[in-house]
């Protein structure tokens, strides 16, 4: 019942994974969009939802996710481990890549807090 509540929510949180995950991945540049991106992206969105949906269970991050500030940074932490986890950087060192991707998507949850239901 719970995931039910939050469903539209979940649904926004994948596609701004799945989006700045696609643009980090092709540095920007669109035409270079395939499968292989598509599928990566893909993953690392529904794994940082996944990765929300157990936070909802533990009491500490539940409260932290019904602020604005910490929706964002619980969401961002879960893009970041998802997007390590998924695939190796494109860009300089090791981390670079997810840490890139996550500050994206916290910044557009951070924006978008409020407009969809919770």
């Amino acid at each position: 019942m719970m995931l039910a509540k939050h469903k539209d929510a979940l649904l926004a949180k994948w596609v701004t994974a799945y989006v700045t995950c696609m643009l980090m991945m092709v540095q920007g540049d669109i035409s270079l969009f395939n499968y292989g991106h598509w599928q990566k992206a893909s993953i690392t969105a529904t794994g940082a939802c996944l990765m929300v949906i157990a936070f909802l269970y533990w009491p500490r991050l539940k409260t932290l996710i019904q602020t604005r500030i910490g929706d964002a940074a619980v969401y961002s932490f879960g893009v970041l481990l998802s997007d390590l986890w998924v695939h190796p950087t494109h860009f300089l060192f090791p981390t670079a890549e997810a840490i890139a991707t996550a500050i994206c998507s916290g910044a557009i949850i951070y924006l978008s807090y409020g407009r969809i239901e919770r």
